[in-house]
């Protein structure tokens, strides 16, 4: 079950690799109000799903594999890249820094409790928050290793009130700043010890609700269910319509922050249910493989491409982007960056030391 494919799973990975390059477009470069209005469904989706993906994956090779080196081996997965790509964004800085004369690396070495965070990259924080979220995964799964329902719905109901209050309270992990609870405990949020600490505990309130959905699903749900049954069928029906009732609070501006997590299961369980209809695009669990690599290799290109063709070319980004025109570079950069993750995953030390793989 672990080896298996989901060509479904997989088609969404793809959007929502391609919606990270898009989100961050080129940098500082601005968008134009139609193309923040086509934009806007991205930052809701893209994460939320990586988050939902990586912990059904991570639910199901414990669950299945050898146990005895899982924290081992998955923390290598991810922090051995975090390191690698964290000097490379580093060096990346400098020689922004010498060409474009903007103090970008002598900002972020000011601040080295925020690299811990990822921000040498802009995304980089997804790795260390993954990582944070694997120990309390193992946690959480060892204490509910009996496998009770019960409990597991109300520590879910209890993880989404939670993740609720940190968002919309303004207490969670600030990107760029790299604090968290910066509302409740504004001195303790700057404290070198507590401000590792604070931010720690922010990602997992962050990562409870997702860890705890994946026991549901490996546990009760998803493997029980045969392909093209009348209960996939059904299930997917209402993943579907809880889909359609996410992107309606979305776009009716609700502010609601559990819509992420709805809307990134619903797809997932929909992209579960709907792999049998893509066994014929065998190309999409190619592109998919390596969606890792192009989450972290485009944030080169989306600062670095504005500064070659402003330097190189002279074409100004002084109007906002239109949609078209974010398209396109969004485009190019997700190409760039999965042709770039081709050529690293065909070296093997290459690739366990930038891709994990």
């Amino acid at each position: 079950m672990n080896q298996k494919r989901f060509l479904g799973i997989d088609f969404f990975k793809i959007i929502a690799a391609y919606g990270v390059v898009s989100i961050h477009g080129l940098g500082g470069v601005t968008l134009d109000k139609q193309a923040i209005e086509l934009n806007q469904l991205f930052p809701i989706f893209s994460v939320p799903f990586f988050l939902a993906t990586a912990f059904y994956f991570t639910t199901v090779s414990f669950q299945t594999g050898k146990q005895n080196h899982f924290l081992q081996k998955r923390l290598q997965r991810i922090l051995i890249p975090f390191l690698a790509w964290s000097v490379i964004y580093l060096a990346a800085r400098g020689l922004k820094q010498i060409l474009a004369n903007d103090g970008s690396l002598t900002k972020l070495i000011a601040d080295p409790i925020n690299l811990l965070f990822g921000a040498a990259g802009v995304q980089l924080y997804f790795l260390p928050m993954l990582a944070t979220g694997t120990f309390a995964f193992l946690i959480v799964a060892t204490l509910l290793r009996e496998k009770n329902l019960f409990w597991m719905i109300f520590l879910t109901l209890v993880s989404l009130w939670l993740s609720n209050w940190l968002i919309s309270s303004q207490n969670s992990f600030i990107l760029g700043k790299g604090v968290a609870f910066s509302g409740l405990l504004p001195s303790l949020a700057w404290h070198p010890f507590f401000r590792i600490m604070l931010v720690l505990i922010a990602w997992i309130i962050q990562c409870l609700p997702y860890i705890l959905l994946s026991l549901i699903l490996v546990n009760f749900i998803l493997p029980n269910i045969k392909e093209n049954s009348i209960q996939s069928k059904f299930i997917s029906l209402i993943a579907f319509i809880t889909m359609g009732f996410m992107l309606t609070l979305k776009y009716l501006d609700s502010g609601m922050p559990f819509i992420s997590i709805g809307l990134s299961y619903s797809v997932f369980i929909l992209g579960f249910f709907l792999s049998g209809a893509f066994k014929q695009f065998s190309l999409i669990g190619n592109i998919s493989k390596l969606a890792f690599g192009i989450y972290l290799i485009h944030g080169l290109f989306t600062d670095g491409l504005t500064l070659v063709l402003s330097k190189i070319f002279s074409i100004s980004f002084s109007s906002p982007l239109s949609s078209i025109q974010l398209f396109l570079f969004s485009t190019t950069i997700f190409g760039l960056s999965w042709g770039i993750s081709y050529l690293i995953s065909r070296n093997r030390t290459a690739s366990k030391l930038l891709l994990g793989m």
